[in-house]
């Protein structure tokens, strides 16, 4: 993780979203290379399967 978290993007001045942390983001690019996933369908994947979404870190949440 040390060599990655310098190149990784953090907050620039213009604002914006801020990303998601870096755990996770490998967590599921690991999960779309073991499982030869898009990325359309490992984001479903990680809304259908439990024990994925918990192996990346995510949580899901209702908005208010």
């Amino acid at each position: 993780m040390g060599l990655i978290t310098p190149h990784y993007p953090k907050t620039g001045s213009k604002g914006g979203r801020s990303p998601n942390p870096l755990e996770m983001m490998l967590r599921i690019y690991f999960l779309q290379n073991r499982y030869a996933l898009n990325d359309p369908m490992a984001e479903d994947t990680l809304y259908d399967v439990t024990a994925m979404r918990s192996f990346a870190g995510l949580e899901m949440t209702t908005p208010q």
